[in-house]
């Protein structure tokens, strides 16, 4: 069989620091076969010729009892970046009912 990947595209505030803020969106892919998230063509909303600002990176959601920790894979610690685009993606797989399995 072979795994399916879900790909969505994620809007969420990118906060720079202050009152400074960007709306932003990405485009997310969550294969079945890892617990790693890619997280690729970041970008301001609504830009349409806009190139990604960000370079590629891949999330994963570390949950700790009732609350999960957005982070990156290859250095496992959260960042405000991983942390937006983590809860950008739980709110859009809970309005979709594809919760997968972050354990």
């Amino acid at each position: 069989m072979i795994p399916s990947t879900k790909t969505f595209i994620v809007k969420f505030i990118h906060y720079l620091g202050g009152k400074v803020s960007l709306a932003m969106q990405a485009c997310v892919c969550i294969s079945e076969r890892s617990r790693k998230i890619l997280v690729k063509d970041i970008r301001i909303q609504n830009k349409i010729s806009s190139a990604s600002l960000i370079p590629d990176l891949e999330i994963m959601a570390v949950k700790d009892g009732e609350t999960t920790q957005w982070v990156h894979s290859d250095s496992e610690r959260e960042s405000d970046l991983s942390r937006e685009v983590g809860n950008a993606i739980q709110l859009n797989l809970k309005e979709n009912e594809m919760l997968p399995s972050f354990s």
